[in-house]
């Protein structure tokens, strides 16, 4: 139990690192790793909530982008009542249903023109936020006229994974 205790608190510790790397500014403030962690653990208990056991590492991560961007009460929040529907409802797999809704709120609400791994949002790669989602306000660019090649600045995931992850690992 005690392996399993250190092998989590490790995992949030890294991925509460990915938060800050995707999302500067997200710890702002928050200087003490404790409430970093509680914090991951609310976004782990939610994650349970709506993945099939056992978590994967990535669901929890998931989980986190998706309360990182909305807050750790989406589920009690009214305006967020479509993703709890989305995870709840989920017919093709909830890494691909989490996938577009962190999609949707990144382009939507965070206005960002890039995924985590750099590619230029366009009609294609949201695709799938188009059903069960609030329409989008912004302007979409289309995937055959308007496509932009993959950033490797916007690619916060490789970012990521060369600062935290590699160097954890070795």
């Amino acid at each position: 139990a005690r392996i399993e205790k250190h092998k989590t608190l490790r995992m949030y510790r890294e991925i509460s690192q990915m938060l800050d790397i995707h999302y500067p500014g997200f710890w702002d403030g928050v200087t003490d790793e404790k409430v970093k962690l509680a914090w991951m653990e609310k976004a782990h208990q939610i994650a349970k909530k709506y993945y099939a056991p056992p978590l994967a590492r990535g669901e929890i991560s998931m989980m986190a982008h998706i309360c990182s961007i909305i807050g750790l009460d989406f589920e009690t929040n009214p305006k967020f009542q479509f993703v709890v529907d989305k995870l709840k409802n989920d017919e093709y797999g909830t890494s691909n249903t989490s996938i577009s809704i962190i999609d949707y709120l990144r382009f939507e609400l965070l206005r960002k023109d890039y995924d985590i791994g750099g590619i230029h949002y366009n009609t294609w790669s949201l695709k799938d936020t188009q059903e069960g989602f609030p329409p989008i306000t912004r302007y979409i660019p289309d995937f055959y006229t308007e496509a932009k090649p993959q950033n490797p600045n916007e690619n916060v995931y490789k970012i990521y994974k060369n600062t935290v992850l590699n160097k954890v690992r070795k």
